[in-house]
């Protein structure tokens, strides 16, 4: 499907808009601000069309086979109730994204700031099943779309490694918005506003 055709096809169903964003500052906290300036409308109706990260209240559906992210090439933290089961089809793609990250990127550490615990109305989203974790830090450093920041470089990189590593769903955040429509790559900048301060990433279900 090629991006008018996505357009067109949200623009029809779900009567979305998306706005443009104005940042002021060059701060990260100005970036971050910028990102959340989509409306909660515009968010509901990407996620109830299952094509965004998720934004709103919702439950997980993972069983009790799930397991818990973790990787010996990278230290992983993560905020308060994020450290949930995942599907374990999702563990096996973040430990050897996260080997690829260390050894070609100089990635150490990162911290997750959701899993299940994602709020979501989404019924298709990623978050519900366990397939999917946002990222808010790299080496310490909080993700921002300002391209002055020092981690943006670093956040590239991390973007490109993701998008090279077989088995991905979505690829959303500051620098690259992919998603993967009929085994294809596709830009998918509709959920840009909402990933300016995180990464997210998926495998599908």
């Amino acid at each position: 499907a090629t991006t008018n055709e996505i357009s067109s096809y949200i623009t029809a169903n779900f009567e979305l808009s998306l706005p443009g964003v104005t940042v002021y500052g060059n701060s990260d906290n100005a970036y971050q601000d910028a990102g959340n300036q989509i409306s909660k409308s515009q968010s509901e109706a990407l996620n109830q069309a299952g094509l965004g990260g998720g934004n709103g209240s919702g439950n997980s559906s993972v069983n009790s086979e799930g397991v818990n992210l973790n990787s010996s090439f990278v230290s992983v933290t993560f905020d308060p109730g994020a450290n949930r089961l995942v599907d374990p089809k999702l563990e096996k793609y973040f430990s050897t994204l996260m080997q690829k990250e260390h050894n070609e990127v100089g990635v150490n550490s990162i911290n997750i700031s959701s899993t299940t615990n994602h709020p979501t109305n989404a019924l298709k989203s990623a978050h519900r099943y366990g397939g999917a974790f946002d990222i808010n830090y790299i080496n310490g450093v909080h993700i921002s779309n300002n391209q002055h920041s020092s981690i943006y470089s670093v956040i590239s990189d991390f973007q490109d490694v993701i998008q090279f590593t077989p088995g991905w769903l979505e690829n959303y955040g500051p620098v690259n918005d992919e998603r993967m429509v009929d085994g294809k790559s596709t830009y998918w900048p509709y959920v840009k506003q909402q990933h300016q301060n995180h990464i997210h990433i998926s495998i599908p279900q």
